[in-house]
C-alpha cells in the first residue's frame, strides 16, 4: 500500500467552508450559463453546434458572447456582456480558490499560491472574506440569469 502525504493544513475550517460554498455556487451558476446558452441556441438565427455543446468555460464564453451579439441589442446588449464579463472574473477567482495552494507566512497570514504554466508561482494574500464574495458574486450572477427567464430582465430580438 503506497504512503500517504503527511497532510498538514495551513488553514482552518472557515476556510474550507468558504472554499467549498465558492466551489459550490460556481457550479450553481455554470449550470445556469449552460441553460441560458441553450436557450438562445433555440432561437431562430442562432448558429447550429457541429461539435456539440462545449465543455470548456472558455469556449462557452465565445458561444454566449456570439449568441449576445446575435439576440440582444444596445443597451440589452452592454448589460448581458457585463453578466459575461462578471461571470469570467468570478470564475478566475474561483479557479484561484480551487487550484492554488494555501500557504501560511512568518507571521501566521494566509496567502494563496498560485502558478500559469508561463509564468513562475504568484503569491497572493486571501481571507475568508474574500472567498466568501467569489461566493456572493456568484449567487448575485445567478439571480440576475433566473431573472432573465422570469421576464424582468433584457428583452431579446425576438421577444
Amino acid at each position: 500500500m503506497p504512503r500517504l502525504y503527511p497532510f498538514r493544513p495551513v488553514i482552518d475550517n472557515r476556510y474550507y467552508l468558504a472554499i467549498g460554498r465558492a466551489i459550490v455556487m460556481w457550479g450553481f451558476l455554470e449550470d445556469e450559463i449552460d441553460s441560458h446558452i441553450m436557450m438562445l441556441l433555440a432561437r431562430e438565427g442562432s448558429p447550429k453546434l457541429n461539435d456539440g455543446f462545449p465543455r470548456s468555460f472558455e469556449k462557452k464564453k465565445k458561444l454566449w458572447r456570439k449568441l449576445v451579439k446575435i439576440h440582444f441589442v444596445d443597451e440589452d446588449r452592454d448589460r448581458m456582456n457585463d453578466i459575461i464579463d462578471r461571470a469570467v472574473t468570478a470564475r478566475r477567482e474561483r479557479d484561484k480558490f480551487a487550484h492554488g495552494v494555501f500557504t501560511k507566512g512568518p507571521k501566521g497570514q494566509i496567502s494563496l499560491r498560485t502558478q500559469r504554466p508561463e509564468t513562475s508561482a504568484i503569491e497572493h494574500p486571501v481571507s475568508v472574506e474574500a472567498i466568501r464574495r467569489n461566493a456572493q458574486h456568484s449567487s448575485q450572477l445567478i439571480g440576475e440569469l433566473i431573472d432573465l427567464w422570469r421576464g424582468r430582465g433584457p428583452q431579446t430580438r425576438s421577444s
